[in-house]
């Protein structure tokens, strides 16, 4: 019998023979730790899944607790703006009224939008917990994220990167992490500036790591905001120029360290940042 370590049943080994008595004791012994070794290896393969599992369970009780209070924020304003018409509906005049009737408006479509992005990401996270790892080559995710993304013609672009060995990924999981880090950079360089990616190849102890960099000139992140860049709902965002949850860099970090990785960030601002990503290189044998 295969039993896990509190003596629950796990399954049955049957071993059959035409002959009688042709296991030797040493024979019947090594057949014994074998099985060992395979409830040991069946054990961590569940504790792996289950641990995912509640990792994912976790990470989408935090983006609902977000996106419950983006709601509640939205709808708290469209409250206010129909008891305004309400109250004073009989003497508002038309002008006053077409513009809260059009800021009701504004407030649900930005409810809609931030639905939309938090179903998005979401099915992201997902896509993160459960996609497959392969071998990957960042030269090729690089290209494809700058193509997801529409840049504008004040934002010059450089791409330096020599020849990356292969990581260990997802796909979709990489492209997000670099489409998402290009379009931060974007975003801050409302008028204009210069997007540098750099990749290169470095070397911590005894491991090798792809190292990239994704630098911008653009308004830079205040010294009192550096340590909270990466923190689940922070942003800098005014409320109204705000799209999303919150989320972006802290589900960046989450999804690098989910390979292994980690990011770091350098800014000085008005001067512009430094988005460090530290991936582990492929190992030749995998």
């Amino acid at each position: 019998p295969l039993l896990y370590s509190n003596d629950r049943l796990l399954g049955v080994l049957t071993l059959e023979s035409t002959y009688p008595n042709t296991l030797v004791r040493r024979q019947i012994k090594m057949v014994q730790t074998l099985v060992d070794l395979a409830v040991i290896g069946i054990q961590n393969v569940n504790t792996t899944e289950r641990l995912l599992r509640e990792k994912e369970i976790a990470i989408r009780g935090v983006m609902s607790l977000s996106f419950v209070h983006h709601m509640n924020n939205q709808i708290g304003g469209l409250k206010e703006r129909a008891l305004t018409i309400k109250d004073h509906s009989l003497r508002i005049s038309p002008n006053d009224a077409s513009y809260q009737i059009a800021d009701i408006r504004y407030q649900v479509n930005k409810i809609i939008e931030i639905t939309n992005n938090f179903l998005l990401t979401a099915d992201l996270m997902t896509q993160t917990f459960r996609e497959e790892k392969q071998r990957v080559h960042l030269n090729t995710i690089l290209e494809s994220s700058l193509s997801n993304v529409d840049l504008p013609k004040s934002i010059m672009c450089e791409v330096i990167l020599e020849d990356l060995p292969p990581v260990l990924g997802g796909v979709e999981q990489l492209n997000f992490i670099f489409t998402n880090l290009i379009l931060n950079a974007v975003d801050a360089m409302p008028n204009g500036g210069k997007l540098l990616i750099k990749g290169k190849v470095s070397t911590e102890g005894n491991d090798t790591l792809v190292r990239i960099d994704v630098s911008d000139t653009g308004i830079g992140i205040k010294e009192e905001h550096l340590q909270k860049v990466f923190d689940y709902g922070f942003t800098t965002k005014d409320a109204k120029a705000q799209n999303g949850l919150g989320l972006g860099l802290w589900i960046t970090r989450y999804s690098i360290e989910h390979l292994g990785g980690l990011i770091v960030v350098q800014s000085q601002f008005h001067e512009g940042s430094i988005f460090t990503v530290k991936l582990p290189a492929c190992s030749p044998d995998f």
